[in-house]
């Protein structure tokens, strides 16, 4: 059911699986978390989105 609460938003990729993360993480205090939104094809293009939790920086 909160997966489909999503599903009539207007939001970016990015933004709901970084959304879903942090839902996540607020409620069940992770030491980490990885979340991954795959999406079917839109105007031929699919598109895999990855967020985790903490965040690393670029380059470490």
């Amino acid at each position: 059911l909160y997966i489909h609460a999503y599903r009539n938003v207007g939001i970016f990729y990015e933004n709901a699986v970084n959304r879903i993360l942090q839902d996540f993480v607020k409620a069940c205090k992770p030491e980490w978390a990885v979340v991954t939104g795959t999406f079917t094809a839109r105007g031929g293009l699919s598109s895999t989105i990855r967020a985790q939790y903490p965040q690393t920086r670029r380059g470490a």
